[in-house]
């Protein structure tokens, strides 16, 4: 198992806020990735998400569609150590940073958080 720091952030009118930080443990970027879109699924998120999604208004049921969909940047490769995930929902996204990047150990949750987003997005994209 990895470990993994999954970074919430919300960018309402330009204003970009961290909503929170956690540490997960999965055994591959793609787990964590599903593991994430899935955590939304409780919520109404998918009932705002339905017709941006897909033109039918159907949840996307088949996994292997959500990367097209939901992920940003690079993708979640196993080569890669950092990606990002778009909740399409006009505000919210995450960064998921494996432990074996550089940035793994940012402090994120501080003062100069949003900063730290910005550089490791830029990195990615």
């Amino acid at each position: 198992m990895k470990k993994f720091k999954v970074v919430y952030w919300n960018d309402c009118r330009g204003n970009t806020e961290i909503e929170g930080v956690e540490v997960v443990e999965c055994g591959s970027n793609k787990e964590v990735f599903e593991e994430v879109v899935e955590g939304k699924l409780d919520e109404d998120w998918v009932e705002v998400v339905n017709s941006m999604v897909n033109s039918e208004g159907e949840w996307v049921e088949n996994r292997e569609e959500w990367e097209g969909l939901f992920l940003w940047g690079s993708g979640c490769s196993e080569d890669k150590s950092e990606f990002g995930i778009d909740f399409c929902d006009e505000f919210s996204s995450c960064l998921v940073i494996r432990e074996d990047s550089k940035f793994f150990d940012y402090d994120f949750e501080g003062k100069d958080g949003v900063d730290l987003l910005y550089e490791v997005e830029e990195s990615i994209i």
